[in-house]
């Protein structure tokens, strides 16, 4: 996005292949529809509010959102602000690194432009069970208020009185048992040499749509007690790199089409645990987050495993 300067008062945006969507207030830019028909049916008996948006249409009205307050037209911004701002995730980022940072310097940038020394706000949440007040002035607008709901409400009721500009955000969130949409990845593992100490998984992943995905990433979780041996990986085609990230194995793919993509790490026993829980390996297309899936395994050995058996001298 570049800008011209048209005359002293005004300023032409050039938007080659973009498209500006706007509904209900709020507005942003994408290089081409955010929504196909593919992820419109995916979901079974359940469907979010809204869909995760792509990095690339995040990242085109933030670098819109910064054009606009550099120009100091806030008025103008402002419906995009308000799509970003729903874009966000639970822990304050957005979809990748790159988007993220283009993010949030949007929104700071914005808030610091618009910014009022007389801001004076009160904003008041509550429910049949819950009453929280939340004030905003112009000593601490530029700073970030968590309070916890301690409710299972699924209706609140939101006012504010006073003068500036604020944003709120109420985050939820819960576990199921079951995918929630159709996976869009067909992942399946395989326990081989499967053994108290150690044991192989591996693991074949191909993508159920048409078309080749972007970049992919497949985090391998841990089971409690054991550590990966990334040297087991060997040379996969297709593979990017991987490594380790706390309690996951992470391997990146420049691409999964539709033939099968196989590979098998080693995990060595390192503690005593027993009676390991099942473990998660995670599917998702970095570009297109929202194309993911989500399965489990669990060894056997480790499964039927007791504390006698971890731990012999544990036992009389």
């Amino acid at each position: 996005m570049v800008t011209t300067r048209r005359d002293e008062s005004g300023t032409n945006f050039i938007r080659p292949y973009v498209i500006i969507n706007s509904s209900g207030g709020l507005e942003y830019w994408s290089a081409n529809s955010t929504v196909n028909n593919e992820e419109l049916n995916r979901f079974i008996n359940w469907r979010p509010p809204r869909l995760q948006a792509r990095p690339i249409d995040i990242l085109i009205t933030s670098y819109a959102i910064l054009t606009y307050s550099s120009l100091g037209r806030l008025d103008e911004a402002l419906p995009s602000v308000r799509w970003l701002t729903l874009q966000k995730n639970a822990q304050g980022g957005f979809v990748s690194t790159q988007d993220t940072v283009v993010g949030l310097q949007a929104l700071s940038t914005y808030g610091s432009k618009s910014f009022r020394p007389d801001t004076n706000i009160t904003i008041y949440v509550s429910d049949m069970n819950t009453h929280l007040t939340m004030n905003v002035k112009s000593d601490n607008a530029l700073s970030l208020q968590i309070q916890e709901i301690q409710s299972n409400s699924q209706d609140f009721s939101i006012t504010a009185s006073g003068s500036g500009l604020a944003l709120l955000d109420i985050e939820y969130s819960f576990n199921v048992l079951k995918e929630l949409s159709k996976p869009v990845f067909d992942v399946n593992t395989v326990l081989l040499d499967d053994k108290l100490d150690s044991f192989n998984i591996m693991v074949c992943t191909k993508f159920l749509l048409k078309h080749d995905t972007g970049m992919v990433v497949q985090e391998v979780s841990i089971p409690s007690g054991f550590v990966p041996d990334l040297s087991t990986l060997g040379q996969v085609a297709g593979v990017k790199r991987s490594e380790r990230k706390g309690s996951i194995v992470a391997i990146y793919f420049d691409k999964i089409s539709g033939s099968s993509l196989c590979y098998s790490i080693v995990m060595t026993r390192e503690a005593k645990v027993a009676k390991s829980q099942k473990s998660y390996v995670r599917t998702y297309d970095y570009y297109e987050p929202a194309n993911q899936a989500t399965v489990f395994y669990q060894p056997r050995t480790l499964r039927d495993s007791t504390v006698c058996d971890v731990c012999l001298n544990c036992c009389p």
